[in-house]
């Protein structure tokens, strides 16, 4: 593959990841729409715990513990899934990148302008480089985030509507 080649594969694989990102934090409205809604669930469950020693209460409090530390961490997994410690990699706006052309790279090369030329290229290609080997990565974390978060807003679910049973029994009976 010719350096062309590269330069147009890099290009694409850089506004790959980024288009990636978007997606990715796309995906990640449904899981906090189930977030809104266990935490409107467990403050209704809140408002009527069972009470006493029986069986009711005490099934109640053992799978309403385990939703809540469930839901505890689809929180944790939804923080790491939208910030990234590291964040995303963009190439610089026009302007700043037309400032450096025309401040700094134009009077160092002078009239040589098949090597300003070549030199500028070799700087937009380093941005793709970096930029997608940086966004690839963040995004492949993102990814396994929004897994482990998906899991834990089911378990969280599920242990909610678990703990809902003994809550109806003990409230109906």
């Amino acid at each position: 593959m010719d350096e062309q080649g590269r330069f147009g594969l890099y290009e694409k694989l850089y506004f790959h990841e980024l288009d990636r990102k978007d997606k990715l934090l796309a995906r990640l409205n449904l899981p906090l729409g189930m977030i809104v809604g266990l935490l409107t669930f467990f403050g209704f469950l809140l408002s009527k715990p069972p009470s006493g020693d029986d069986w009711p209460y005490v099934f109640f409090w053992v799978f309403y513990d385990w939703a809540f530390v469930a839901f505890v961490l689809a929180l944790w997994h939804f923080r790491k899934a939208w910030i990234r410690g590291e964040y995303d990699y963009v190439i610089p706006v026009l302007k700043r990148l037309e400032d450096h052309f025309q401040g700094q790279l134009k009077p160092y090369f002078g009239t040589d302008e098949d090597g300003l030329n070549s030199y500028f290229e070799k700087v937009i290609y380093d941005y793709y480089v970096e930029g997608a080997t940086i966004n690839a990565t963040n995004n492949d974390q993102r990814s396994n985030e929004i897994d482990q978060l998906s899991k834990y807003v089911a378990l969280s679910a599920t242990f909610a509507i678990a703990s809902f049973i003994p809550f109806f029994i003990a409230n109906h009976t």
